[in-house]
């Protein structure tokens, strides 16, 4: 036997039209002549292989054939062969020489037959044999009644049914059908009404046993065949609309090949075979990525096939999830308008497995122009985000992916990841990153980005692009579809007055006529200021005197992306100088703070700073710190402390400084400012705000 694809449900296509009756009578006497419109040649009838169930037309099938045509005292009679490997076969009525019904194949039914009221023998032979297999002895049939009398099983065992078919009282707008199971390698089924909700129609049905009739409303239907009771038709069979008052058995049989089919027997003695739907093709999910920077728009043709699948996808564009047949694809990438033959990028027998989601991504520049096939993740971890990275930064050679958390140590993502190569996923706990991307492998992450907050359950796909500006991006791929375009992050600086005697002044950039910062006051800070990533040239001159009076230049100051830099102007105006210093925001020790100190009071020497917090047991942090000096950056439990000054090295602190208690997560940089005679702290913040915190 040959179930196909079980799982699957197909749907059945006609039900049987069938005219039989089942009577008992007491009357042992058997017509010795019976009238059977002379000998039936059943290689007469309609061959059951060339009708196309898809094709019947319900128009011609007239319900009223069935019980109105039966002549007063008789019965009427089918006979349906179900055995699929027996032969064509004769029946033989009564002990007659000749068969009444000749050459009657499998699958094949008489028309319906008028014969005397009384009971039958009948012997079932091969064609053009007259040695019975099958002998059926003593049926009786009543008046005005229609029977069904059918032969199957296997040859070796082969058996007779007769079934009544209940034609009265059929309501005007239903049809009613009987399921026959006579499938031999085929247990007990159920078979369900298919629909919107599932019921069934006929439930423990054995072999060889007909059902009890069921009518339906006069309209399509599907059933399904369950073979082993768990709920789940795994066979299905689609219906058309018959006409109302039709009556129908649907037979469920094994084919000359062992495929359970159905078998419809219709009103006027036709047979159909429904084989079981094939199964719906296993499904794949694919979407299409453009990241060919200097590539025009595109459109894709597949298996060769014109016109384009996809048109007009712009670079930097996803198309939406479609649904394809599982198997093998060739794909052909050409210029929007252009014909397949021009196609600048193909793509050939790529296989996409069933039950899987992928995203192919034309990358590199077009003069070089590559594919990339991904094989997505469908969903994440339970309160995790799923996220990888893809370098696809044509010009760029490996990198190493870091993620750059405010809290806790920063580590590698990926290593060594080249032009073209997708990291695997990786299960994230939801939330805001910063990731580094290292393109010369010093540890220290060239272009830094700050990707948004990401909820739970997000499945996304990072790309590393050049847009076609050469300006590396990338590019966040959603569930969705859509894309996110995350820019470098931008490089902060500040610049800060610490020059006591100095006026007001001006701040120039990269030789503009026109400052960029004006009447920068002793001892005010910009503020952070974003500046995209690069080398600039910064000069400062006294407010309104123009760039050609600049008293301090600061020349190849390289600002990289995500860092902070703050270029302060300190000592008296006439030793006036300048320095650079960076802040690091990223990988605090969890429930620690950030500081770090700078020595920018003019006029005062060497200093020793303690931490007087606890006055019982104080600790020197920076012992020795000359003018000028900035410390290492160190983290710290948070909390409020005090800083004592010890300007002579004698271990007593000569000024004390009382900070403020400072949140976990602080990063602040702490001046030592010299002001009108009066020795201050000022600090900064990572947010580029500033605090004055005068001596005790």
């Amino acid at each position: 036997m040959n179930l196909k694809n079980p799982n699957l449900i197909l749907f059945a296509s006609v039900f049987v039209a069938l005219s039989l009756v089942l009577a008992c009578s007491d009357d042992d006497d058997k017509p010795n002549n019976p009238d059977l419109s002379d000998t039936v040649d059943a290689t007469d009838q309609i061959d059951p292989d060339q009708i196309d169930p898809d094709q019947i037309d319900p128009d011609q099938i007239d319900p009223d054939v069935q019980p109105d045509e039966i002549e007063p005292d008789t019965a009427s009679l089918r006979v349906l062969h179900l055995s699929a490997d027996a032969p064509a076969v004769d029946v033989f009525v009564n002990g007659g020489a000749d068969p009444a019904i000749e050459a009657l194949a499998f699958g094949a039914s008489t028309p319906p037959i008028s014969l005397p009221v009384g009971s039958y023998d009948f012997d079932i032979a091969a064609a053009g044999t007259t040695e019975p297999v099958l002998t059926i002895s003593d049926a009786m049939l009543e008046a005005d009644m229609a029977y069904s009398a059918l032969a199957f099983n296997r040859l070796a065992n082969l058996e007779a049914l007769i079934i009544v078919d209940e034609l009265d009282g059929i309501p005007s707008s239903s049809i009613r059908v009987r399921a026959v199971h006579v499938a031999p390698d085929v247990g007990q089924v159920d078979i369900w009404a298919l629909g919107e909700t599932p019921t069934p129609l006929f439930v423990n049905l054995d072999f060889g046993a007909a059902s009890d009739t069921a009518d339906l409303p006069a309209t399509a239907h599907a059933v399904g065949i369950d073979v082993d009771a768990d709920a789940v038709p795994d066979l299905s069979f689609s219906i058309p609309e018959l006409p109302a008052g039709t009556y129908a058995n649907l037979f469920a049989v094994q084919d000359e090949e062992d495929a359970v089919i159905l078998l419809a027997q219709l009103p006027d003695g036709t047979t159909v075979r429904i084989p079981a739907d094939l199964p719906a093709p296993e499904q794949t999910m694919l979407r299409v990525l453009h990241l060919s920077p200097d590539a025009p728009a595109v459109d894709i043709f597949v298996n060769g096939s014109s016109p384009a699948a996809i048109t007009e996808l712009a670079f930097g564009v996803a198309t939406p999830y479609v649904s394809l047949d599982a198997g093998i694809y060739d794909f052909d990438v050409a210029a929007t308008g252009a014909a397949i033959e021009t196609a600048v990028l193909s793509i050939e027998e790529l296989e996409l497995m069933a039950d899987k989601k992928y995203t192919a991504v034309a990358l590199g520049k077009l003069a070089s122009i590559s594919a990339l096939a991904l094989e997505d993740a469908a969903v994440s971890e339970p309160g995790q985000i799923k996220v990888r990275a893809i370098h696809a930064a044509d010009g760029v050679g490996a990198v190493d992916i870091w993620n750059l958390p405010l809290i806790g140590e920063p580590g590698i993502l990926y290593e060594n990841v080249p032009f073209g190569a997708a990291g695997g996923y990786l299960d994230l706990p939801p939330g805001a990153y910063t990731l580094g991307i290292d393109a010369n492998d010093d540890a220290n992450p060239d272009f830094v980005f700050e990707l948004p907050a990401l909820e739970a359950g997000t499945v996304a796909s990072v790309f590393a692009v050049l847009d076609d500006q050469g300006v590396l991006t990338l590019r966040a791929l959603l569930e969705n579809s859509d894309v996110a375009v995350i820019d470098v992050a931008a490089a902060k600086i500040s610049v800060i007055h610490l020059s006591p005697d100095a006026p007001d002044v001006d701040i120039f950039v990269n030789d503009g006529a026109t400052a960029a910062v004006t009447a920068l006051a002793f001892p005010e800070s910009t503020g952070y200021i974003d500046l995209p990533v690069g080398v600039y040239q910064f000069d400062v001159a006294p407010t309104g005197a123009g760039i050609g009076s600049a008293v301090i230049s600061l020349d190849d100051a390289e600002l990289r992306s995500g860092t902070r830099a703050t270029a302060i102007a300190f000592d008296f105006v006439a030793e006036l100088k300048s320095a650079v210093m960076l802040t690091s925001t990223w990988g605090l020790d969890d429930g620690a703070i950030r500081v770090r100190a700078i020595h920018a009071a003019a006029g005062v020497g060497e200093v020793d700073i303690w931490n007087v917090s606890d006055a019982g047991n104080p600790a020197p942090l920076f012992v020795d710190f000359g003018f000028g000096e900035l410390s290492e950056q160190v983290d710290i439990p948070a909390g409020a402390y005090s800083l004592g000054f010890d300007v002579d090295n004698d271990a007593n602190p000569d000024l004390v400084f009382s900070l403020p208690a400072l949140d976990a997560g602080t990063v602040a940089d702490i001046f030592a400012v010299n002001g009108d005679g009066s020795v201050f702290l000022l600090v900064q913040f990572a947010d580029g705000s500033t605090a004055r915190i005068d001596a005790m």
